[in-house]
């Protein structure tokens, strides 16, 4: 009598062998020494892969698969709820079984890149800008920072040029001196070398408006995006930020602060006006909360023009914005945006904080003051 042996087909091999490579990628990311590595060596090959195909669309892939997923569910779950009433049917049973199979390899698929493009640099050790810089600032160390910050913001102000409604407006390939910028911080940050793709306009960019987004990272397609709306002079630090989190520096607060040594060690006054502007509402609401009702020493005050110019919007735009039908409330995607975040960070061990970048340029500007 022969001897009946099973054999797995090659999808389920596939399959086994893609949740055991997941698996094993979920346990080294809670290792901060290989997620150090991982970040420093290996998770450029995916810009020089993934990126580099993805930065040859003239739009964002990452957007249209987001749309193209909620479809492909929704599919998925009716043909689940059908299964029973049309469950004789051959035809049907086959379709529902193909394509739940094909949903199960695409799911390991994108969850594995979700882990190399995310989750695992959420477990990196979390940068120093200065060695011994410390978390611990003299009251007097706060207040000339901020009157750096503003000084700078209204001398630039008035070097820029503008439109007839007074909005800056920028000149030149922005991306092009945005690269050049990231770049030449790698010197002193290695991991910024490289290719750089130019960031994304989003279709949905009214809707990144009503949850409060200027931009946004696709770990799915290791896609810089940005909103749209966003004024001109706002762009260059979205951008920096944006294409921080592309080489790595996954936390807010680290990417703000890539983003503001990239533009202000830039040549170009646009772009260093640009990152001051980036930082600045973060560092003067910082300085008057130490301040708070104690006596307000001497200090520069933040021009008008600085003050709009600081906006994510100019003021036409928001009259646009304002007057936009919405399909769904903004209060709502608000609401819901902001929950989705504080889930998402309090998972992560994180903090929602871009103000954190204050500490870190405290310990940076610190560390120059010694040298």
């Amino acid at each position: 009598m022969t001897e009946k042996r099973y054999h797995l087909s090659p999808y389920w091999v596939f399959i086994i062998i893609l949740t055991l490579l997941t698996a094993v990628c979920i346990l080294l990311s809670k290792n901060t020494a290989f997620c150090d590595f991982y970040a420093d060596h290996m998770f450029s090959f995916g810009m020089y892969t993934l990126g580099a195909v993805m930065g040859l669309l003239p739009f964002s892939a990452g957007e249209i698969l987001i749309v193209l997923a909620a479809f492909l569910l929704l599919l998925q779950i009716l043909l689940v709820l059908f299964l029973f009433p049309l469950r004789k049917k051959a035809k049907y049973i086959k379709f529902a079984k193909g394509y739940s199979k094909s949903m199960l390899s695409v799911f390991l698929a994108v969850l594995w890149i979700f882990i190399m493009n995310c989750s695992t640099l959420y477990h990196c050790s979390h940068m120093n800008a200065g060695e011994g810089g410390g978390t611990e600032f003299e009251r007097s160390e706060i207040i000339t920072l901020r009157n750096f910050i503003v000084e700078r913001c209204n001398t630039l102000s008035e070097k820029m040029m503008r439109d007839e409604n007074g909005n800056v407006v920028t000149a030149g390939d922005m991306n092009e001196k945005i690269h050049d910028a990231m770049r030449r911080l790698s010197q002193s940050y290695p991991r910024l070398s490289g290719y750089y793709p130019n960031p994304k306009p989003m279709l949905g960019s009214f809707f990144m408006y009503q949850a409060g987004y200027d931009g946004v990272y696709f770990p799915f397609t290791l896609e810089a995006n940005y909103n749209t709306y966003i004024s001109d002079i706002r762009y260059p630090h979205v951008a920096c930020h944006e294409l921080a989190h592309l080489k790595g520096y996954i936390y807010e607060d680290e990417a703000d602060f890539i983003a503001y040594l990239a533009c202000t060690g830039s040549s170009d006054e646009q772009l260093q006006y640009a990152g001051y502007l980036g930082v600045l509402n973060y560092i003067d609401a910082d300085f008057w909360q130490i301040i708070q009702d104690e006596e307000v020493p001497s200090i520069p005050t933040i021009s008008e023009r600085v003050q709009r110019d600081a906006a994510s919007y100019t003021a036409a735009t928001y009259e646009e914005l304002a007057n936009t039908k919405e399909i769904i409330d903004s209060e709502a995607v608000a609401a819901a945006s902001g929950e989705f975040t504080e889930a998402y960070m309090q998972y992560y061990g994180a903090e929602p904080n871009y103000a954190d970048v204050t500490k870190l340029l405290l310990s940076y500007y610190r560390k120059n003051a010694r040298e």
